[in-house]
């Protein structure tokens, strides 16, 4: 799994890579969780983990998921939308 936040705001962003093998099924969970500066990314379910901080620009348009080298199914998407903690 590659987390690339490159082209995610003002200042330079990184790429960070971790090892995200199929669960015994053969499907890839992950949980997303998005707020101002940082993402985290948990894959089945806290197996592995990557977190950046990042600092978009306020009309950056969101995430992309994609696949490189092989084909997913997605079954499932729920997006939550948080209330401010100030």
């Amino acid at each position: 799994m590659t987390l690339d936040c490159t082209g995610s705001g003002n200042l330079p962003g990184k790429t960070s890579r971790c090892r995200l093998l199929p669960a015994a099924d053969g499907t890839v969970k992950l949980h997303l969780f998005l707020d101002r500066f940082s993402l985290e990314v948990f894959g089945n379910d806290g197996s592995t983990c990557v977190t950046t901080r990042m600092y978009p620009d306020p009309d950056s348009p969101g995430v992309r998921l994609f696949v490189t080298d092989g084909a997913v199914q997605m079954k499932s998407l729920d997006v939550w939308t948080l209330k401010s903690a100030w």
